[in-house]
Formats: C-alpha cells, structure tokens, sequence
C-alpha cells in the first residue's frame, strides 16, 4: 500500500509505503491520530501543515519532523499525524461580541448557542464558513467560565456542563451523545478474535455509595449536622453487594441539593448612587411571596447572596443586603470588566424571575423537602451507574469485515455477543478504534455505553476533590492540629502542625531526604530541567529530554548498544572484523605485518599485457595435478623495479605482434631501419607484397623482448615504446622487391635508440579518425587468460577502452559488480539470440528470452506465511523482543579513567556471548554468538492430538561455522521422533535450511545452541511442512515490438489462492489491457479486476468480477468510457443463480448528446417478475423522465410509474400504470386491461386524471408457433440487404424466434426492420408489444402512415439495444378524423458520435424477436375522472365527488365534516338554501368591534352603560360594507342588561339614511335595527336604515298597522272623486249617496270584514260653500268591500272633501 503526502498546496510531497506498524487511533472526545512509521531512501522535509488522506479523513502534521538517519542512504520515519479534532486546538474561545474579543468571560446561555459560539471562533481563524454545528443537545441553560482555553478543551467543558459528549464530522461540530447506524452485531467468531472487559476511568465502579450533601444554607446547630443528609440519617446506599463492598463517595452531583426556597421577583426598581467617585445604578427586587424575614435566618458570619434561576441573568450569583423597612434586597455590583457593571445594561432582574437566596439558614420544613430531593437525587445516581460501565475491548477478524464491507465509525450501534452477559449479549457503541493502516479492516475496538469524557474534564476532577476537601475543612468550627508527637491518622478533618508538616513533607529551601518511596505524578525537574517520565523495560514510548531509564532498562539499553556497536565500529586494542568495505580516504599506514585473506587491487583493474589498467595482487584458486585445490597468489603491474635479487621459478616474457598466441587484430609493419633525425621510419614491405597500413594520427605501439640480460644491453630484456604518425608514405613500385614503405613520427613516448630493425609497430588508436580507434586483441596465454577484448581507444581513454571481453572475467574489476568471476561475457551493450541463464543463492531465476523482435524476462521468488499461532513456539519470529526465551549475554564493557568508555555517544564494549535481536538487511533476525536460547516447556504450546507429526525447521545464515545444537532436551528418541539433533554448520553467506520431522512426546525444554556465529531467520515448529506455508511470486516481462506485457503470479499455498496480475501494452492495436485475477480454493470463488484502454476506438473499460461457486453467485461491476460519443456507462451485476435473481444497476451518460440514464433492474426467474427502476435526463431537449416498472413474464401483467419532465413544451407528467391480462399473453381470447392515473402540468394548466382503457392482441400467434405472426419485412429501398426469418432455436424444442438480419447492401430507412403493418381508424389506440435482442450501440425507431388528424405516438419503455432480450412497448393513438392507414414500422439505426453520419450500406447486424403482437385498445377512454385547472377556470370530472373530513381554502372557506360551510366571503348566482341562513349574534365591545373578527357577522349586540351616559358604537365604514345587511341590538348580552342607548357617528362624507332623511348619528334605544350599506364599487355612502324595531321597552311602545290604502276624497255638491294609493295597486272608487255622504269602495279580494279593519279619517279643508266652516269626518258603515263616510260641521251633513287610510287588523285580531 502506497500512502501520498500532500504539501499545504495540494501538490505530492512523497509518496511512501507505510510499515506494518503504522496505524490510526481514535477515540470520543480525544484527538485522531495517525501514526505513520516508514523508511524512504531519500531525506524528506516534512513540514507543518503538511496532510495524508486516509479513508475519506484527512490527518495533518502540528510541527516540523525530521527523521532518524541510519544509513548515507536510509531514513526512518516515525511521524505522527492529527486529525481534524486537532484544529480546535489552535483556536482560543473569544467572546467575539460587538469587538469584544476578551479570552476570559463567562457566558451563560442554551448549549446551542454555546457551541454557535465555537464555530463562529473556528470560522474566525480557518478565515471561511466551512465549520457549521450539527446535532445538539435539548437541554437547559448552562454557565461555563472561559479563561484563555481552547476550542478544544471549551468543548469538553460544555460537553461536562451539559452532562453529553462532543465530536466532529467533517467541519460539522455535534454536541450530543455520539450514536447512531444500524444496529451491528458483533462478537467471537463474528468478527471479533476475542472480547476482554476493561475498566471506564469514565465512569466510577462502586456497590456501596456515600453521598456527601451540601453544607449551603444548614446552620449545624439547629439542623444537628453541617451537611445535609438522607432522610433518617442514612450514611449510604448500596447496590449489587453481591460483587463485594466497593466504597464510592459522590459530592459533586448533590452540590445543587440544598435547604432552599425558590421565588419569583417582584417590584424591579433602581437608583443612583456615586460609588469611589463614579456614578453607578443600584438594582432592587422585592418578593411579595416571600413567607419569612430573612433577618431572623442569618447565619454568623455568612453573607447573604442571591443566584438567580432565570431570565438574563440566570446563573449569576450576587450578594445582596435586606431591607426590612422596605422589604427589598438590594443587589450588591460586580464589576467583571472594565466599564462593565453587573446588574446593568440588558443584564438586569426582571419580574417574575426564579431566584433562590443561600448563606441563611431556612425554616425547618425546607429541611426536609432538601432530604427527599438528596434521596431521589441519589436514586437517580444509582441508576445512571447502574448501567455497566466497562469499556469491552476486542480485535477484529478484518476477513470477516472485508467480506461483510463493514465500514466502522465511532458512535456505531453493535450488539456485543458474549458470555460477559446474562442474556448473552449487550446494545452498546463503537467508543475507540485503532486500525492499521496497511489493512483498515484490521481493528482493535473499544465499546462501552457510559457517556465519555474528556481528559481536561478527567484531570478537573481530581482538582474538585481537593477543592471540595478544602472548603469542607473550612466549615468545620474547630480544627484538629496533628502534633509531631500525635498518633492519630490523618483525615479529611485535621491539619498538620509546622513541625510534623516539616516531618512529613519534603522541604523545598533546603537539603532534606525522602525516607519513602515519592512517586511525581507529573515528572520531575532538576535544575530547571523537567523528568515526567521513567522509562523501563517494554515500554513503547521513546526517550526524550524529559524522560530517564530505569536501572534495568539502562543495562537492557547498554546491551542493545553494544550489540549494535559490535556490528558498527572496529576495535583498536584487540583484533576485529570488518563485515563489509571500509573507504581509507587518505591513506593507510600499517606498521607490523599485513595479513590479506584475498586480492588487493586498484579500483579498476582490468588484466592483459598490451590492454590491461590498473595494478591487482590477486589470489587465484587452481587444480593441481593431484586433484585438490589448490591457491596461487597473483601480481601485474605495469612496471617493477626491483633493487635486489630477482628470483623467478619461470619467467615467460611477451612479445606484442600481430599473430601468436597473444595478438592484436590490427594494422602492422616490421622496421627495416630508422632516420632518427628526421623522424622517419621505413617499413619491410616483405619483398613488396605489403603496404604501409597506417594513416595520420595513428597510435603505434611496440613491445619487444631484448635478449638476456647482460650488461651489454642494460639488462633491458624487453623494450616498450609509442609514437604517433604525422605522414605516411610508400616506396616506388619500381623498386620491386626492395620496396620501403614509411611513416613520419612527432610524438614519442619511450627510447628512440630502442627503434631496430625487426620491430613489429602495430595501431592501438587514432587520434582523430573514429573509424581507425578501434582494435581486437587475442589473449591465449599469460595471467587469467584465455580471453578475447574489443577495445576503442586505447590510448585516447584507456580507463573506458574495454568494450567487451569474452573468455575467462577473473581478471575484471568493476565498481558495479567487484570482482568478476567465472567465464562468460562482459559487454557494454548486449543484443543476442538464445537464452541467458542466471541464478543467485536466494532461490531467484532470471531468464532473458532474446529472439529477433522479442525480450523477455521470468523472476521468481518464494516466502513464508507463517503467525504466531501457527508456531508451537512462543515468540518465534523475532519481531520485536525474546519474550518466553531464555538467553545468555556475555558483554565486556571497557573503561577509561574508570568511566565507561564511549565512542560516537555509544559504548564501547566487546561481545563474547550474544543471543538478541538484530537488524541484518533491512530485517529482525536472531543472532547466536557462542551461546544459545531455551523456552520452557510450560510456555511450548502442545499438539492435540499429542500424535500430531511436527515440523521443526531452521532458516539461517552461518556467518562463522560452528556445531548447532537443536530440539527438545530430554525428549523421547527413536524413529518417527523429533530428533534433538547437533549438526556442523559451515560459513555461508546465502539463507540455508534445515527440517526435521517427527512426533514430541511433551517433554523437555526447547533448546537452540551455537558455538559460532549465525543469524536466523525462522526457527518453526508446526504440524505442517514449511512448503505448506510457501508463497511463490513469479513477474514475467515479455517485450515485442508491437506488445509489451507484464505478468504477475502468487500462489499462497496457506490460504490456497493464486493471483494473477498483468499489464499489456499492445501498441498494433493501439490498447492497453491492466487486470487481475484470484482464485480461493477454499472458498471457490474467482475474482476478476481489470482496465481495457482502446486509442482506437477512444474508450476505456473498467470492470470488477466475482465469481462465487458456492453460493452460486456472480457479481459484475464495471466503468465504461468512450471519448468519441462522450459516453459514460457505470454497472453493477449480481446473479444469484441459486435463487433465480439478477440485480443490475447502472448509469449512462452522453456529453455529446446531454444525455443521462440511471437504472435498476432485479429479475426473478423463479416467480417470473422483473422489477426495473431509473431516470433519463436529456440536456440537450431539457427532459427528465423516472421510472418504476415491474413486469411479470408469467401472467404479463404490468405495473408502472413514472415521471415526465419537458423544459421546452413547459410539461409535467405524472403517472400510475397497471396492466393486468384476463388469461395469457399468446391466448386467442386474451383481452388486456389497463388503469392509468396522471398528473399533466404545464405553467397555465393542470391536469389531475384516472383513466382506463381495455384492449386484445390482433396478432395472436405472439410466441411464433405457427408463423411470422403477421410481420414481414420492412425495407422501402427493395431488395434481400434486409431479411426477416422464423426459425427453430433447436431442434425440436418447439421454441421459435424471428431473425432479422441487415447485410452490406441499401436499406431504407436507416437498416430496416419489420412492421405490422396494423391499419388504423377513427379514434383508435394501439400498443405494440415485443421482446427483442438488440446489440448495444443500436436502437430501435418508429414509422408510419396517416393516423388521422391529430393523431400521435410514443414509446413507453426505452428503445435503446441493451445486447439481451428485452421488452419494447410502442402507442399509437389515432386521430379522430382525416386519412388512415397502416402504422406500426420498426427499424433499426446506429448510435454514432454527434457530427458523424451513418454508414447504413455498408453496416451489417442481426438482431432477433421471441415474443411480439399488438394490442388494440379498442377500450380507451377519455379520462373517466379528473381536474383541470387553468388560469382562469378549475374543472372537476367526476361521477361523484365526495369530501371527507375538514376542507379549508386560504382559512377562509371550510366545508367541516357535517357537510355545513364556513366561508368569510362570496359571490353566489342562483342560489337556492333548503333551510336556514343563520348570522350568529356577537357583542359589541371597547376591545372588539364590528370591524375585528366580527366583520363575519351581521348581527351585532350592543350594551349601553346607561347612567345618564350615550355609549357610542363603532361600525364599518369601507367600500366592502356595499349591499351588506346587519342588525344592531340594544338589550342584553348574558346576564348584562342594556341601561340607556346607543348612538353611531358617520364620519364626514358618510350618512345614515332614514325617514328620508341623511343623518350624521344612529340612535338606538331598547331597539333593534335593520341596515344595509349603499355604495358602489369604489364608494361607499352610508348605512340605510332599513327598519327600526323595540326590543323588551321599559315602556310600551305597541305594534305597527298595516296600511291597506290611504288617499283624499273630493266632495261636492254634486258628486265626488278620489285620490289614493293601494298597497297592490287595485282600483279603488268613491260615490256620493247624499249631501255630506260618500261611499269608498275597495276590492272584496282583500278579505276584509267588519271589526277586523278600521279607517282611519280627518276632515280636509271647510264644508261646500263654506269659507270658515272646517268639515269633519265621520265613519258608518264598514262592508267587506266599502265603507260610508259622514262629512258634516255641525249635526246636519254638509258635502265636504276627507282624508282616509284603511288599516288591516288581522295581525291584532
């Protein structure tokens, strides 16, 4: 696994694989660390803020870190990442109040908004909103005191206040009790390894409790006791005492319990008053419930305070004084702040505010009320605690959790199975998790349902103990002195005098000594430096400037040193082993003798006698002549002198030349004779048959034996020398056989007196010429011959002349390789046919296939998987510690001046037994030096059955050869016994093995010993062969020129699976392949994952496989992108075969189309159902479509819903759709019922609807069994490209389908298809149904003829190929008038990428139907019920409309359940009420008027005052009031009675209209009056009086007549005509019988008859002839159709003319 870390900026700083022991911790309430341990070959700076990603979490470093260096090229890393809790503590919690920005403050207020407050001062220093608040306790007010704290210590502050807990999500801060997730259960064997309980320091464990009550407001002698106390007493309490008597006291949660009243404020009053010369405002409150003077409760020496409960400052504590004479507290300042006074400002008391008084003893039945509250208090405790509290802890079977893919996340709900548990198991939480990060599956969990805390609130709670056992001191009235002489033990009630203190305490001013052990807490500082931490043996924590060693840990840590000290440094004084090549930079001065076990030599040495460098004294390794070998020493140099005798056994001396047994291929000439002085050389052109070879700029070299040495040649018995051609030349042909040749030589290295005749000059380079530099030189004989060197510039760069030497490589010293050995080939570039074999001793094979356009390369390598529990061996693999062993250490340490003598801040000691663990390249392995190690035989873990044949096998470098000494000490011996074994093992410098086998009788210690030195690497003892824990990887690199490939291979055979893993670059085809597939023989299961990339076609392929063959399953996921249509498709397949289901879920998205498909899809092949899901969004026509469809392929019947949306025609629609068949699909009398609901919606209309429609198939053959079911071809180009064929699936199985097949050829329209051909008519709807298998990249398209006007068409289901069978569904609806023919055209077109077109002639598919016909949905309906709504009209369609229960519009209109409505306004034309229209009356009143709510009443009643007094009355006087009726009452209203009138003002403009008259007021006395507003649209003129009637009179006022008919009548002497009006307008006439009589005639149809009407009559103007006499009327007669009148001014009658009304008197009759 590979792990980036990012700089601050986001870019990748390093990217490192983390160490087995890397992992992250977390914890509620703590911080999230991740530890990172790795090593990196490259030093990395790792800074702050730098940040990992792991597991969707982010983790930051707090502080720069450097790493350990080990080696020039090897750092260690052991870095420490936080998480995001870690950011609360780089922000202080600032009041952050109108500029306030004070670190210390109090705040008392909600937990909300006391966590608003974090993430405001978060949000503030992240310089953005990213930080929000979560889930919050529902809780009281709480007062929490700042002072310059942390966001992060702040939280667990409120987290403790509010009695809950704290944690982060993201940026999103919770405040809440952290829970929640589905319940997951867990337990031994499932999913947990095993389950251990441990002890909460969160919560306390306790069977015995004594509560410690408060001392506030108890005066001890009246109450008998300082604190109050259980009621009768009671010391304790106790629960599950059958665990034992756990004492336990609590003090803090029973601190708020005391003798207490809690009133309510009265009167708030304040004042100024000038205090040390400022003037300030003096607060006070009264209590008028206050049932005591708290003058007579005052305790000695107490100050009365007051804390208030509620309002703004609910929290705060005052002291107050009492006022008797005023009966107020006065309410003393606080000045918290500079320029802040409290009360004051917004803080202030209000009335009604809870408060309780303290530091005053209570009247003595509070007393008792303050017991039951401590006993109910100390229930509730008991029962909080009552929970279990521990903390169950357990690691996790990560292969359970992988397979499960269970992703845990502090706060999860499980259910925790274990014997721990009486019922078996437990509901608790996830509380800590520490996984690791190499495998995040692999957990150790803690689970516990107490609330957590944090660990400021844990430390805060030991400070409260001591401060509550101060304060409690502090109230005792006496206290005990403890004397130095004294034997009484010290307790919570007494002190130490100064002399026993200086006894028991150590002094700080002084020297003193401790007689007993001191134990600091919290470290230790000497001379101001700070010791915390003692570290001792097995402890984790590193050391560090604060720490010190344990005396055992020291010697552990010595020996450690020296053991690494012996593997580091050379000793001086005594002889040392250098394991590896030490650099002598300036040199090495050895005085004494040398001893060299092997070769010395230059750094390059490359051996030969013309072409060698360097200088080596080598040892070689020979056979001699009597088999054995045998060891010769070996010098070359370029030149010796030697001073003395040169003794030599055999001196073989070369000659260069061109030929021989030592030769260089190159050009050559013999020297006839030298002109010295002209430089020039002539050549032996022997006999005129040679030419001179050489060119300008030639190197020519010479190297020839001189003879004996003798003093006549100056003992020269070879000669050596160069030179460089500067002009070459040849002889005259016509010299014949005495034909020179020549060169002229300018540089010359050597003798020039050496130059003779004979001398071979051969080319060994050129200095310009390239083509001339080159030589090849032959070695048969001399030192590590035979060999065969290509050089190239031999003299221009000597150091880089060897190009390749093949033959015998001893001679060869590279600074890659060292010495070479053997025979073979050392060549600078290598191209070859054949194969190349090479094997080291670690068990990896190399081989290079190299034919003509092929490299190839195959690695194998094989390792062990074996764990501890594997091992009968406690502790065997040497990881960390030889825990359960028991060794030998012999460790001589030196000393200088008798001090420990160190070197490099190391100890400088000898080792001469070691058996410890070291670190030998890069890996813990166990190192035995002369010495041995034993395990008990208690601590060897025994075979069941005890007849198990073990393994016992030994892997192990033998650095210095020894005897081994090996198995069980004392154990049974014989054949078929695990043998106790002592073998030799030689030096080795590869991993050897060794294996024994047999049965272990049980007895006996496990003993190794070594005698020399040797370093092991696995020491198991198992009841399976080690090849039974192999794993072999294997890498095969396989290169052409068209195709590289990279293969992979590991077969594990513990856990029986083989992956393979490869990568293929295919750039013929322009493709890259990456997959990988593993097989679990054990669980026979096949997993595939792989990556197809196509230049070609432009996509990519992602997918994933899992092939289950036990539980029958296979699951599919996969990506798919293809950049030249924009496409992108996501999968996911599961098949569960046994079952008969297949779920298949995905997403489709087109760029170039703007289109995107999601879809689920489960079928059910055993019930027959398919139930399918998703959406299509299309960008480009702004549509949105969603589906829910279920199909059931057994009945067919259908139910769908779904969503339309269109941007572009504004629609909406809705659906519910169900089809269900009345028989089968393929019956003859099949018929197809269809209900559907819709929602259709556009911005101007709605519609609600439910429709129905019935239909049967017109193609009834559906399966094919009888033919093509109608269909045929349908191709409008002509011709056979296009095919349509039944044909049998197999052979006799009866089962048909249609193939339809499109070859190279013209089609039309796109690649043709079929048709029904289904004719249409008048109103018609028809559904084509079929199911089809269409390849992907392909849909299906629709045609037809005239359908009628208006007609239309749609489909129904998808019409894209999906490469299965599938079912496509097609309607047509006809129109209702117009041309109609044939419809129902299906062809085929293909996808391709916007831009491009098709090329339909020259594209070939088959596609294929099994089911197909058409349904005629001659039962179609219009909408049988709906609502539309528009603009301007909402229409309801219905047989019946029914409402139930409460219908309201805008709270104005309401239907109610009975059927009556309520309405406050409306509009009715045509209404016609069977019943009653009831206003219901309501009072007129100073608060409620007729304008208020009562504006939806017509009848108002009124009640006058009376007194003397007019009541004045409010109405209405807006335009609304127009052709409104009300009446106005004067009487009474309940038990009230009306005293006097009513009188109603217009306002100006505006009148009341009645008697004719416009009036400015409305008097009602005991009345009742009918009114009705006049006015128009946009005015309102006033109330008419309709009619005016009393209503319970003190007096009696009497009933209205009813007028029938009233006029004048004229009379004289000679007749008499009438003037009148009649109620109806019936005729009416008058007739004189006699002077002075008249008789008034009226219709009979009135019914009237004598004594049930009267007239009523008066004289008008004087008699006939008369000027003064006024005429009288009197009246005789009254008939049921006239009535006579006498007129008269005196006894006698006169003609005269009278006024008359004719009253009705049924209504009194």
């Amino acid at each position: 696994m590979e792990i980036n870390i990012y700089k601050q900026n986001g870019t990748i700083r390093a990217t490192v694989s983390p160490a087995d022991s890397a992992a992250t911790n977390e914890e509620l309430m703590s911080d999230t660390v991740l530890t990172l341990s790795f090593t990196h070959y490259e030093y990395i700076r790792l800074k702050v803020n730098d940040y990992v990603d792991f597991l969707g979490k982010r983790y930051w470093l707090l502080k720069n870190y450097r790493p350990v260096k080990k080696s020039s090229i090897e750092y260690q890393y052991d870095v420490k990442f936080y998480g995001i809790e870690s950011k609360l503590k780089k922000s202080l919690v600032l009041k952050m109040v109108d500029g306030d920005n004070s670190t210390a403050f109090s705040l008392n207020d909600s937990p909300a908004q006391h966590l608003q407050l974090f993430v405001d001062n978060m949000n503030r220093i992240t310089g953005s909103d990213v930080w929000a608040i979560g889930q919050v306790v529902d809780s009281e007010n709480v007062n929490i005191e700042y002072d310059c704290v942390s966001c992060f210590d702040g939280l667990g502050k409120l987290a403790e206040a509010a009695k809950t807990e704290w944690w982060v999500e993201g940026y999103t801060l919770n405040l809440c009790r952290c829970e929640h997730g589905d319940m997951l259960e867990l337990g031994y064997g499932k999913g947990l390894l095993n389950v251990s309980k441990d002890s909460n320091d969160n919560a306390p464990f306790f069977t015995r409790l004594y509560p410690i009550g408060s001392t506030r407001n108890i005066d001890p002698k009246v109450y008998g006791s300082s604190r109050l106390h259980l009621p009768g007493g009671a010391q304790y309490v106790e629960q599950n005492t059958d665990l034992g008597i756990v004492e336990y006291s609590e003090e803090t949660a029973f601190s708020g319990i005391y003798p207490r009243r809690v009133g309510q404020v009265g009167v708030v009053r304040h004042e100024p008053r000038t205090i040390e010369g400022e003037e300030r405002e003096i607060y006070y409150f009264t209590d008028p419930e206050l049932p005591f003077n708290p003058d007579d409760y005052q305790i000695a020496g107490k100050v009365l305070m007051v804390k208030f409960q509620s309002g703004e400052l609910n929290g705060q504590d005052f002291e107050v004084n009492w006022h008797a004479d005023t009966k107020e507290f006065e309410i003393i300042n606080q000045y918290p702040y500079e320029n802040q006074q409290l009360p004051g400002g917004k803080l202030i008391p209000h009335t009604g505010n809870d408060y309780v008084l303290y530091n005053l003893r209570m009247p003595e039945e509070y007393y008792g009320l303050a017991e039951k509250e401590l006993a109910d208090a100390v229930a509730k405790f008991l029962k909080t605690y009552s929970i279990d509290t521990a903390v169950y802890k357990a690691p996790t079977d990560y292969i359970y959790f992988l397979e499960k893919e269970i992703n845990l996340k502090l706060g999860r709900r499980v259910r925790l199975y274990s014997e721990y548990f009486d019922s078996g198991y437990q509901d608790s939480r996830v509380v800590s998790i520490s996984r690791k990060v190499n495998n995040h599956t692999e957990m150790n969990i803690g689970c516990s349902l107490a609330v957590s805390s944090t660990k400021l609130s844990k430390m805060e709670n030991n400070i409260t103990e001591i401060q509550a056992a101060f304060k409690e001191q502090l109230n005792k009235d006496v206290l005990q002195v403890l004397k130095s002489w004294d034997s009484a033990d010290p307790s919570e009630y007494n002190v130490f005098s100064a002399r026993r203190s200086m006894r028991e305490f150590l002094l700080k001013n002084q020297p003193d000594e401790a007689k007993a052990y001191i134990n600091f807490m919290r470290g230790l500082g000497v001379c101001g430096k700070l010791f915390n931490d003692i570290l001792r043996v097995g402890d984790k924590l590193e050391a560090s400037n604060q720490s010190v060693y344990s005396s055992l840990r020291t010697d552990k840590e010595i020996e450690k040193a020296i053991e690494e000290l012996g593997d580091k440094y050379l000793r001086k004084d005594i002889e040392d082993t250098a394991r590896e090549l030490i650099h002598f930079l300036k040199g090495i001065d050895v005085k004494g003798a040398g001893v060299f076990h092997d070769s010395v030599n230059s750094p390059d040495f490359l051996s030969g006698f013309l072409n060698g460098k360097g200088w080596a004294i080598l040892i070689r390794e020979v056979m001699n002549v009597a088999g054995a070998k045998e060891k010769k020493s070996y010098a070359e140099f370029d030149e010796v002198t030697i001073r003395g005798a040169l003794r030599v056994f055999e001196m073989i001396i070369n000659q260069l030349k061109g030929e021989g047994d030592n030769s260089v291929f190159s050009g050559m000439m013999k020297v006839d004779h030298v002109d010295l002085e002209n430089k020039k050389i002539y050549f032996d052109t022997g006999g005129g048959l040679l030419y001179n070879p050489f060119w300008v700029d030639d190197c020519l070299e010479c190297q020839r034996y001189g003879g004996r040495p003798s003093a006549g040649n100056d003992y020269n018995v070879t000669k050596h020398y160069e030179l460089v051609v500067s002009a070459t030349g040849m002889g005259s042909d016509s010299d014949g056989e005495n034909r020179l040749d020549w060169i002229i030589y300018n540089t010359f290295s050597g003798n020039e007196a050496d130059i003779k005749k004979g001398d071979v000059l051969v080319r060994m380079d050129n200095l310009t010429n390239s083509d001339r530099k080159g030589i090849i030189m032959n070695t048969t004989v001399g030192a590590f011959a035979p060999y065969i060197d290509v050089l190239y510039g031999a003299k221009t760069d000597p150091d880089n002349a060897v190009k390749s030497r093949v033959g015998n490589l001893t001679g060869i010293y590279n600074a890659w390789f060292g010495w070479l050995k053997g025979f073979g080939a050392f060549i600078q570039n290598l191209y070859a046919i054949g194969e190349f074999h090479f094997q080291n001793g670690e068990n990896v094979q190399t081989r290079l296939d190299m034919m003509e356009n092929l490299f190839r390369v195959d690695m194998q390598n094989k390792t062990y998987n074996m764990s501890e529990k594997d091992n009968f061996l406690k502790n065997a693999s040497f990881t960390e510690n030889l825990d359960g062993w028991l060794r030998e250490n012999v460790i001589r340490a030196y000393t200088a001046g008798g001090k420990l003598l160190m070197f490099n801040r190391n100890l400088f000691a000898e080792k001469e037994k070691v058996a410890s663990i070291v670190n030998l390249d890069g890996r813990n392995m166990l190192r035995i030096k002369n010495s041995g190690i034993r395990q008990a035989n208690a601590d060897v873990r025994k075979p069941e059955p005890a007849t198990s044949v073990l393994y016992l096998t030994f892997k192990y470098i033998c650095k210095s050869a020894g005897t081994l000494t090996v198995g069980f000490e004392g154990s049974a011996q014989g054949e078929g016994r695990l043998p106790f074994v002592q073998v030799e093992l030689a030096e080795s410098i590869e991993t050897e093995s060794l294996e024994y086998t047999g049965m272990w009788d049980g007895m006996g210690d496990f003993v190794l010993k070594f005698t020399g030195d040797v370093y092991i690497d696995v020491l198991a003892l198992t009841n399976r062969p080690l090849e039974d824990f192999k794993i072999e990887v294997s890498t095969k690199f396989v290169q052409t020129a068209e195709k590289i490939s990279l293969l992979g291979e590991r077969i594990d055979e513990t856990n029986k699976t083989v992956t393979n893993l490869g990568v293929e670059l295919d750039a013929a085809n322009e493709n890259i392949r990456l997959w990988g597939e593993k097989t679990d023989k054990i669980n026979s299961t096949v997993t595939q994952i792989g990556l197809d990339l196509d230049m070609a076609e432009e996509k990519l392929d992602l997918y994933v496989r899992k092939t289950d063959d036990i539980n029958n399953t296979v699951a599919d996921l996969g990506l798919r992108m293809k950049a030249a249509e924009g496409e992108l498709e996501l999968f996911s397949k599961f098949e569960d075969k046994a079952n008969g289901l297949l779920t298949d879920l995905g997403v489709r998205m087109n760029g170039a189309e703007g289109t995107l498909e999601t879809y689920a899809t489960r079928l059910n092949s055993l019930d027959g159902t398919t139930i399918s899901l998703g959406n299509r969004m299309n960008a480009a026509e702004g549509t949105l479509t969603t589906y829910v469809n279920k199909t059931n392929a057994i009945d067919g019947s259908l139910t769908s819903m779904g969503t339309r949306m269109n941007a572009v025609e504004k629609k909406f629609t809705n659906y519910v759709l169900t089809d269900t068949f009345n028989g089968t699909v393929g019956d003859i009398n099949v018929t197809l019922n269809r209900h559907w609901s819709a929602i259709e919606q556009t911005d101007k209309n709605l519609l609600l609807s439910i429709n129905k429609s019935t239909g049967y198939p017109l193609n009834k053959d559906v399966k094919f069994l009888k033919g093509l079911n109608g269909i045929s071809r349908y191709n409008n180009s002509g011709g056979e490209a296009v095919t349509v064929t039944r044909y049998e699936t197999a052979a006799n199985s009866g089962v048909f389908q249609v193939r339809i097949q499109k070859v190279v050829g013209n089609s039309s329209p796109g690649l043709g298809g079929f048709t029904f051909s289904t004719p249409t008519r008048v109103n018609a709807v028809f559904e084509a149904r079929f199911t089809a298998n269409i390849p992907t990249g392909y849909r299906l398209n629709f045609a037809s003829n005239a359908t009628g006007d208006g007609g239309r068409s749609q489909w129904i289901t998808d019409n894209a190929g999906t490469g299965g069978w599938k079912e496509y569904r097609y309607q047509v609806f006809a129109g209702a008038s117009g041309s109609f023919s044939t419809t129902n055209f299906f062809y085929l077109t293909k996808d391709v990428p916007t831009g491009q077109t098709n090329n339909d002639y020259n594209t070939a598919v088959t596609w294929y139907l099994k089911e197909a016909t058409v349904f005629d949905l001659s039962g179609y309906e219009d909408p049988v019920t709906y609502i539309n709504l528009t603009e301007d009209l909402a229409k309801i369609k219905a047989k019946r409309i029914e409402f139930e229960g409460l219908v309201t519009a805008n709270e104005y209109f309401k239907i109610l359940e009975d059927g009556s409505v309520e309405a406050r306004k409306g509009t009715f034309k045509n209404v016609i009420i069977q019943g009653s229209i009831r206003s219901p009356f309501v009072q007129e009143t100073d608060s409620i008027v007729i304008g208020g709510e009562q504006s939806t009443h017509d009848n108002v009643a009124t009640i006058s005052s009376g007194g003397g007094w007019i009541t004045a009355g409010v109405l209405e006087w807006d335009i609304s009031q127009g052709g409104r009726r009300m009446c106005i009452t004067n009487y009474r209203w309940g038990n009230q009675i009306s005293e006097g009138s009513i009188q109603y003002s217009a306002p100006s403009g505006k009148y009341f209209y009645e008697d004719g008259v416009s009036k400015s007021t409305l008097s009602l006395s005991r009345e009742c009056v009918e009114l009705m507003g006049y006015g128009t649209p946009t005015q309102f003129y006033g109330w008419i009086v309709l009619n005016r009637i009393n209503l319970m009179t003190s007096s009696r006022y009497g009933r209205k007549l009813n007028v029938l008919a009233q006029g004048i009548v004229t009379g004289t002497t000679s007749g008499a005509s009438v003037s009148y009006k009649t109620f109806d307008n019936t005729t009416m006439s008058v007739s004189r019988l006699g002077e002075g009589y008249y008789r008034l005639n009226f219709p009979s149809a009135w019914g009237l008859t004598s004594g049930n009407y009267i007239v009523m009559l008066t004289g008008y103007g004087n008699v006939s002839g008369s000027n003064s006499s006024p005429n009288k009327g009197t009246v005789g007669t009254c008939g049921t159709s006239y009535v006579d009148i006498y007129c008269s001014d005196d006894a006698s009658r006169n003609d005269g003319s009278f006024m008359f009304q004719i009253i009705n008197l049924n209504d009194w009759n």
